[in-house]
Parts: structure tokens; C-alpha cells; sequence
């Protein structure tokens, strides 16, 4: 998770004010990215290995943060977003909005349908790999992607004729497949 920093109001430290990328997910909810039944315990690690040193100490406190149900982050500010083994049994509601995308990774989950991801055209890298997927078709509409990662997904024939025409197109676009 990486932070803009602004200075604080009326003194001189200065504090996060902006979320701009988001390396994992245990939301629920992306309309506002709510937090329900986290262990705050993992919030605690990103804090440290993400933020800056000034911004540690805003969230050393977490592990106590029994209050803390709900995170807004700016959709059209995040860039990357990291959702792997996360037990997804389905692309999150809402995950359309983050329009400014350019890298997502949904690997190592149970995802089956992929058809949500259409609308992220600025997407450049996606993996989808160890997944269940099965129909690729709404792909194709990602004319920015350079990358995609589909490996270990067992149910997808990419010899059928819709998922063979996506791999085709995206290839002739110069995108790395990777199945």
C-alpha cells in the first residue's frame, strides 16, 4: 500500500492523506473499500513494509483498532492491486471502477468468471493464473494489456473458438500470453 504524503493540519509532521496503491486486499466492499472482520494484525505488517517511516507510527496501533470497519480509497488514484490467494470465488463488485488500473492480480483464488475486467482498458499486467476459469471473451476489450497471465487455470480450453480468438487478437496486439 503506498501513500501520497501531505503535510499535517497545523503542525509540522506530516501524515498520509492518500491511498495510491493497494498491494492486498481483505476488503469486502470496493464501492468504499470497507473492512469487516479483518485481523488488523496483517494491516499492521503492510504498514510497515509499505509506508514511509514517518507514517509507521499512524498505524502501530492497529492491532488495538477494534473500531476501524471502514477504508476509503481514492478508485481512480490506485494503479496496482494485489488480490492473490485471497479464497475469491469471483472477480470483486465494484473492482470496475478503478479505472486507472494498470496492473491487477487475481492468481491463486477460485475466480471463475472473468467477464468484470472488461471495462479496465487501462490495464497493462493482469494475472489470473491458478484460477478456474473458464470463458476469457470479455479480455478482449483491454487494448493496453502487455501481459496475460492465465497458467494452471484447468478449465479453460483455449482452443475454443471465443477464448482462441481473444488469445489471437491480444498475441497480434503483441501481449504476452502466458498459458
Amino acid at each position: 500500500m503506498k501513500t501520497r504524503m501531505e503535510p499535517g493540519l497545523g503542525n509540522s509532521e506530516r501524515e498520509p492523506s492518500l491511498i495510491t496503491e493497494v498491494d492486498m486486499n481483505d476488503f469486502i466492499n470496493f464501492n468504499g473499500v470497507n473492512l469487516v472482520k479483518h485481523d488488523y494484525n496483517i494491516l499492521t505488517g503492510i504498514a510497515k513494509e509499505y509506508f514511509h517511516k514517518t507514517a509507521e507510527k499512524y498505524f502501530s496501533n492497529l492491532r488495538e483498532a477494534s473500531k476501524l470497519v471502514y477504508l476509503h480509497v481514492e478508485d481512480k488514484r490506485v494503479r496496482r492491486l494485489d488480490m492473490c490467494s485471497q479464497s475469491l470465488i469471483e472477480v470483486p463488485k465494484g473492482i470496475d471502477k478503478l479505472v486507472n488500473l494498470s496492473v491487477l492480480s487475481l492468481s491463486s483464488n477460485q475466480i471463475e468468471d472473468v467477464s468484470g475486467l472488461g471495462n479496465l482498458v487501462e490495464l497493462e499486467r493482469l494475472y489470473l493464473g491458478y484460477n478456474q476459469i473458464r470463458d476469457i471473451t470479455g479480455l478482449g476489450n483491454l487494448v493496453n494489456l502487455e501481459l496475460l497471465g492465465l497458467s494452471n487455470n484447468p478449465n479453460l480450453d483455449c482452443n475454443a473458438w471465443n477464448n482462441k480468438k481473444v488469445i489471437d487478437e491480444l498475441k497480434e496486439r503483441e501481449c504476452e500470453v502466458y498459458l
